[in-house]
């Protein structure tokens, strides 16, 4: 009898044997989606892997290709056993990890790992606190950081304590060592099985865990299992439906559950999957502001190298313009001085990503089979240079904003197209297929685009020239320095009241006439505040009519703009508006405080000035 047993016998031991057919049916049945460990990739960032031993109950160094089973959890603020230099040494001796070794304190859900690891016929386990030296060196660390994406995507479970807030909680009811699980912990009110609503769930360091993970094993009352072609619950009457060969065949896309990432990379560059990750990142939260760069970095490292050019500072420069047009979600407050006001990175709190950027870039928001899906309904047009320094070299970079010169391929109908894309004429604009692509039916789209290589490890991405990642990050200053138009344009009347506790304020020229509007956090701005503001992007409007109806269905107020400068733009140029950035300036460097859009026509007769700015 365990020494947690519950004398009254009201206890709810969860079943082993089920765990375990459910492991078996997926690497039966499951195909590569959920049985590729991806040690190819793996091996190369680490060629060997500090491992928990759960039958020696030691830490050992094995290749990376070894089969393991991860632990994810959150830490809390109780004492953790953790890999120094000083106790490594200890930590590999036989029983190091049995609970009786002086001065290695395992907290429960670890102590609970190592047992059920071994309950499940595995050997090996990796728990970050055990298996990445601690008080490593910033290039020991950096490597390993970066690595963390395909160290749960190698994993082949990843055991998840979802139902408690710290590393004492252990996985309840699994026998042995384990505290017993009560009927008031078991829940049935799982649709999906992924713990939305706990603490796990709502932690930074964790995201990635869930994003690469094959399969998952979430414990939460119930224990679930999510992998990429099936959800078994616990509390399901059978807990294995059977399932069509066609289904056996066709990945589960991780769009509602973020997990599984790796079998779903994209092979060109997706826009809208970085989005998606941004928007899910930005609602959870860090113990400590500096380490959200540590917490993306695996994401970043794998998306990275899905981008030509990578991504900087939390944007993809290929997209760079497009990128730039994120959104408030709620209120938001700036993480630190050293980070980039322009970036969602440089803010604590949710941002909107998807929504604002669909209009400029086709496809990213939803696939409806109508022409919007590869015709931008507003394109940009770049009016301001971006560059970036080197902080080895002192040297300004342009940040490449590559997009504009495949889009520019619709002007040129007998340009050279990119190998494997083909040219369609279609009614109302015609669009781009990929040859190569066999999903969503060869999905349209409304300019070629270079083909992605997720699978590309960081040294030969480097040797190509290009910069990706953390690399990127850690060769150059977080300042940009920005050469664009601007104006000093004062807000009207009292700000309005957003969604999500944001501001929307409109902006007047001298006449008192509304040309502009912002969304921003500052809902005690005082009317006539005149506001620095930088036109980063022109945004050029051929088929109006077409941007009202595909507009008016989101009922977006910051487009409202388009009815008012309709009017003042009767007799005029086409319609159309800047992109623009509302900054203040302390000192010599400028800092975003919001983002909006004034109308082209108004903008230009007020003769905007040519400034050079940095913007931190």
């Amino acid at each position: 009898m365990s020494n947690h047993e519950d004398p009254n016998n009201t206890s709810i031991p969860i079943d082993l044997e089920q765990i375990r057919r459910w492991l078996h049916s997926c690497r039966a049945t499951h195909g590569d989606c959920c049985n590729n460990p991806y040690t190819d990739l793996l091996s190369e960032q680490l060629g060997n892997l500090d491992l928990v031993d759960v039958i020696t109950l030691s830490l050992v160094t094995l290749p990376s290709s070894t089969p393991f089973v991860a632990l994810s959890y959150v830490w809390g603020d109780v004492p953790v056993c953790k890999a120094t230099r000083e106790n490594l040494a200890s930590l590999q001796q036989d029983g190091a990890f049995s609970g009786t070794t002086p001065g290695i304190l395992i907290p429960n859900t670890i102590r609970d790992a190592i047992h059920l690891t071994g309950k499940l016929g595995e050997r090996y386990l990796w728990v970050d606190c055990l298996c990445i030296l601690q008080d490593g060196n910033a290039e020991e660390m950096n490597r390993m950081l970066r690595a963390m994406a395909r160290i749960y995507a190698a994993a082949e479970i990843t055991i998840v304590d979802a139902g408690g807030d710290d590393a004492n909680h252990g996985l309840r009811g699994i026998g042995g060592p384990s505290l017993p699980r009560t009927q008031d912990e078991v829940s049935d009110h799982y649709h999906d099985g992924y713990p939305w609503n706990s603490k796990w769930a709502s932690r930074g360091w964790t995201f990635q865990e869930s994003l690469f993970a094959r399969r998952l094993l979430v414990f939460e009352g119930s224990v679930n299992w999510i992998c990429g072609r099936d959800i078994w619950l616990e509390t399901d009457v059978d807990s294995h439906p059977v399932l069509t060969e066609n289904e056996l065949k066709t990945p589960r896309l991780h769009l509602g559950v973020p997990m599984g990432m790796m079998s779903i990379l994209p092979k060109l560059p997706n826009l809208g999957r970085w989005g998606m990750l941004v928007e899910n990142f930005s609602m959870r939260s860090v113990t400590y502001e500096h380490d959200l760069a540590s917490a993306f970095a695996g994401a970043t490292e794998i998306m990275s190298c899905t981008f030509p050019g990578g991504i900087f500072q939390g944007l993809p420069e290929l997209f760079f313009d497009i990128a730039l047009l994120w959104q408030l979600k709620g209120p938001l407050h700036r993480r630190s001085p050293e980070t980039p006001s322009w970036s969602w990175t440089g803010w604590k709190g949710p941002v909107e990503c998807l929504f604002p950027w669909h209009p400029h870039y086709a496809g990213v928001y939803r696939q409806s089979g109508h022409i919007s899906d590869w015709l931008a309904i507003a394109l940009l047009k770049r009016t301001a240079q971006f560059r970036k320094r080197n902080l080895l070299t002192n040297e300004l970079v342009p940040i490449s904003n590559g997009f504009y010169q495949y889009q520019a391929l619709r002007n040129h109908e007998k340009a050279k197209l990119l190998e494997g894309w083909s040219r369609h004429p279609f009614p109302g604009g015609h669009f781009y297929r990929w040859d190569q692509e066999r999903t969503k039916k060869n999905a349209r789209y409304g300019f070629p685009l270079p083909r992605a290589d997720p699978k590309a490890p960081l040294s030969s991405s480097l040797s190509r020239g290009e910069v990706v990642a953390e690399q990127s990050s850690r060769s150059f200053s977080h300042v940009l320095h920005v050469t664009c138009p601007s104006l000093m344009l004062p807000v009207a009347s009292d700000p309005i009241p957003y969604k999500d506790g944001l501001t929307f304020s409109s902006l007047i020229d001298p006449k008192g006439r509304i040309i502009g509007c912002l969304t921003h956090s500052q809902p005690d701005i005082v009317p006539g505040t005149l506001c620095m503001l930088l036109a980063i992007s022109e945004i050029d409007v051929s088929q109006p009519e077409r941007l009202e109806q595909e507009l008016t269905r989101d009922y977006q107020l910051e487009w409202d703009i388009w009815l008012w400068e309709q009017d003042l733009v009767i007799g005029e140029d086409p319609l159309g508006a800047y992109n623009v950035l509302w900054v203040m300036k302390e000192g010599d460097v400028a800092y975003r405080e919001g983002i909006g859009k004034v109308g082209k026509s108004a903008w230009d007769r007020l003769g905007p000035e040519m400034i050079a700015v940095d913007l931190g």
